[in-house]
């Protein structure tokens, strides 16, 4: 914009703030006292958390195709199937203790509501959820009746939960460019920038998900500290003598990009045995993520400032765990 603070009216004196010939104010230094020369009046507030600025401008969409498929239990066969194909959009997720009302979720451009419009941190493209049991057939396969030896033979089933879903998305934001705009003075809350000749195409490696693990994301499309601005918050060179040491608004929004697809498998192997007509005994084993699968976390990655070759990102965090196997035995009467 021409002017930083058009249309609003800053008390003379204030720290940081000159008034040009052409009426536009010149901000020399971003901190709490010049607020309002930086940020419209309408944007502002303040977090009862932390005593951060805050907004209630916060909007969000959902929409979804849904789909199930069942069938109902005969055979010794039950299983049911949940389908979402769905899109959630908004300005401000709030799904982490970090996040606002805690006082972390922050737009990048503070002129504008709709900078912070992305994909919600929680938005999964695909998900697929499908339960299941199976009774075994060994008794029957074995020819033996439900008495004596075959005992051991009948009441064997299988059940489980298996999903499958699309990875998060994930946000990234240079933690040393600092935006004229800024009323925080705070580091990090800035959208990175990608580097001359580079394109979103050229943000993520290509390969297996094994093989990306610290490297899921491309340091070298990046231009590190972001392109510097004037006083009027316009792209002038590093060099140039009107340079805030501010930095412009990045050019990658807010969850632009997506972790790895997640899938989980958890499985009970039960025994039932009837003791008397009324009465059974039952053990049971249970086994989480049995196929021991990594789910690939996304998080929100940050570009140094050192410059590009020493910049790194959060490596991918992995949650693992291991199968858990649990031994029950129940005695149930009716």
């Amino acid at each position: 914009p021409s002017s930083l603070a058009s249309g609003i009216n800053v008390p003379a004196g204030t720290p940081g703030v000159a008034r040009n010939a052409d009426g536009s104010i010149a901000i020399s230094n971003n901190t709490a006292a010049n607020v309002d020369a930086r940020v419209p009046v309408q944007y502002l507030g303040l977090a009862n958390s932390r005593g951060q600025f805050a907004t209630q401008f916060g909007s969000s969409i959902y929409n979804s195709l849904q789909a199930t498929i069942s069938h109902q239990y005969s055979s010794g066969l039950y299983f049911q199937g949940a389908y979402t194909f769905s899109k959630s959009i908004d300005n401000s997720s709030g799904s982490s203790f970090q996040d606002e009302l805690n006082g972390n979720s922050r737009w990048g451009d503070l002129f504008s509501n709709r900078s912070n419009r992305g994909l919600s941190d929680f938005d999964r493209t695909h998900r697929l959820s499908v339960s299941y049991q199976y009774e075994l057939p060994f008794a029957r396969w074995a020819g033996v009746a439900n008495q004596g030896f075959g005992r051991l033979a009948h009441g064997w089933s299988i059940l489980g939960l298996t999903t499958f879903q699309s990875g998060t998305p994930f946000l990234i934001i240079d933690s040393g460019a600092l935006i004229l705009e800024d009323p925080e003075s705070q580091n990090g809350t800035n959208f990175a920038t990608l580097a001359p000749g580079k394109t979103l195409a050229d943000v993520l490696t290509t390969g297996s998900v094994k093989s990306r693990i610290g490297n899921f994301v491309d340091l070298s499309a990046f231009a590190a500290g972001g392109n510097c601005v004037n006083d009027q918050n316009e792209v002038v060179s590093a060099s140039d003598a009107s340079c805030t040491g501010y930095t412009s608004v990045g050019n990658i929004s807010r969850n632009r990009f997506r972790g790895p697809f997640q899938q989980n498998w958890d499985m009970s192997v039960i025994k039932r045995t009837k003791i008397t007509e009324g009465s059974s005994l039952e053990f049971r084993a249970e086994f989480f993520n049995i196929w021991n699968h990594p789910a690939f976390q996304s998080r929100r990655r940050r570009v140094r400032t050192t410059g590009i070759t020493g910049s790194w990102m959060w490596p991918a965090e992995i949650r693992r765990f291991s199968p858990r196997l649990t031994g029950r035995g129940s005695f149930s009467s009716r």
